[in-house]
């Protein structure tokens, strides 16, 4: 257990969480789907174990970041509540079939992988990634697999030979082909020794380096922290150095402190001041601006292709999705009338952690779906297209049609027997979004 106390215990917080950090814990239904998903998988989560204050939001859209190794980390960070100063446990060969169970049960399609630090292990945990991995795409290889790192550094005095180990170990990790590679800095160099106890700056910058020395197909990312005591011109100065080495990708978070035995807060930044460091960002760059598709959203493409050019993300899953509905509709009407139904049924309750502009009453001014004729209505025009997408988590993992069958499994049947149907709507669905984003 974690200790119950510690030299941070004493120093009280010194102001009160500000309103604009406050978020809602997001919807029961979907949070408590995916901890009974981990916990009969008997996995764990950096969500749960971290206790991250965002897995509400998280859990409620379906995502969760798997934490691989067990739930002992052998470093001690200052900031982390994942369980320390216990031996930590054995090896489990089975861990990795288990996640990709669980990855199989949620309908995961982008799936990040974490792990505790794990100096005793001769590889120092570069195994739980390749192995998860494998796992994970033995059941479908078209998932996409972001991984989150430790440094990999130890077990020999000569640094030479300590940096030679790194490099082997995380190109085992890089050779199992993940589609980001993400490895936190967490802090500013001052505070490093205080932070991240057992890490150091210049080995985790070296480590992002090897990576885009070794595979520079792969994306980079890091992320910071920010409230630990850090001054505006040392976080400008870490950006300077995550760019030297070619990281492409960054995260810039406000630090809550898990509990009074952990780091105290020293201030919250203000929206403000994370939007000026994000115009620094992309003045550093080529850091990537993430935009999350959907045709509410389409009419600012060509302005954002504009201003962004090719520093740009676009995340299509929630569009992807439906898609594979599109499929469904065409090849198997009745089973897409079944998950409109079930959809409309879970719309007052899913979304609570979304921010659309269908309600309630636009939902029940649809027409039940019939055939071919209300396509449109619920897969190209904005109210129907929220439905089926807010509702998605609960579609995925609890909805069944009228034979029993789990909607997931009558999704697939479909997209296996059409592939070629699926994957035409999918070219002309992301060439719509590239065709607008280089209107630009």
């Amino acid at each position: 257990m974690q200790p119950s106390r510690s030299r941070y215990s004493a120093i009280p917080p010194a102001e009160r969480l500000p309103e604009w950090i406050r978020s809602p814990i997001g919807n029961a239904s979907a949070l408590e789907t995916v901890q009974a998903v981990v916990k009969q998988q008997r996995l764990h989560t950096i969500c749960e174990e971290g206790r991250c204050p965002n897995r509400g939001e998280c859990y409620a859209a379906g995502t969760a970041t798997f934490l691989l190794g067990g739930p002992i980390c052998t470093r001690s960070c200052a900031f982390c509540q994942v369980e320390k100063g216990q031996a930590p446990v054995p090896f489990d060969a089975a861990e990795a079939e288990r996640v990709a169970e669980a990855v199989a049960v949620l309908g995961l399609r982008y799936v990040v992988l974490t792990a505790v630090a794990r100096d005793d292990l001769a590889d120092h945990g570069a195994v739980l990634f390749t192995s998860t991995m494998a796992a994970i795409r033995r059941r479908n290889p078209t998932i996409a697999i972001e991984v989150l790192t430790p440094d990999f550094w130890g077990g020999h005095r000569d640094d030479a030979e300590a940096i030679a180990a790194q490099r082997q170990r995380l190109s085992a990790v890089l050779a199992a082909e993940p589609v980001c590679f993400n490895h936190n800095l967490e802090t500013v160099q001052r505070l490093q020794g205080e932070v991240r106890r057992g890490a150091t700056y210049t080995r985790s910058l070296g480590l992002l380096a090897a990576a885009r020395e070794l595979a520079p197909e792969i994306p980079t990312k890091s992320g910071l922290m920010l409230g630990l005591g850090e001054r505006f011109e040392e976080v400008v100065a870490t950006l300077r150095d995550l760019r030297a080495v070619d990281c492409q990708r960054l995260t810039l978070g406000q630090y809550l402190r898990p509990s009074l035995a952990h780091i105290p807060v020293d201030r919250y930044w203000t929206p403000e001041e994370f939007a000026e460091l994000g115009a620094i960002a992309r003045a550093l760059g080529p850091y990537k601006i993430s935009l999350h598709s959907g045709s509410d959203k389409f009419s600012i493409y060509p302005i954002v292709g504009r201003v962004c050019g090719e520093h740009l993300h676009v995340k299509t899953a929630g569009t992807s999705y439906l898609e594979a509905l599109r499929t469904v509709a065409r090849i198997e009407p009745g089973l897409f009338g079944e998950i409109a139904t079930y959809s409309r049924g879970r719309f007052d309750e899913d979304r609570a952690s979304y921010h659309i502009s269908a309600t309630p009453a636009l939902i029940a001014a649809l027409p039940p779906y019939r055939g071919p004729a209300e396509e449109p209505v619920y897969l190209d025009e904005v109210t129907g297209r929220q439905l089926l997408h807010v509702t998605f988590g609960s579609v995925l993992t609890l909805g069944r049609d009228a034979r029993g069958r789990s909607f997931r499994d009558g999704i697939l049947d479909v997209l296996t027997q059409r592939a070629d149907l699926h994957s035409e709507l999918l070219e002309r669905h992301f060439t719509r979004h590239l065709s607008l984003l280089n209107a630009g």
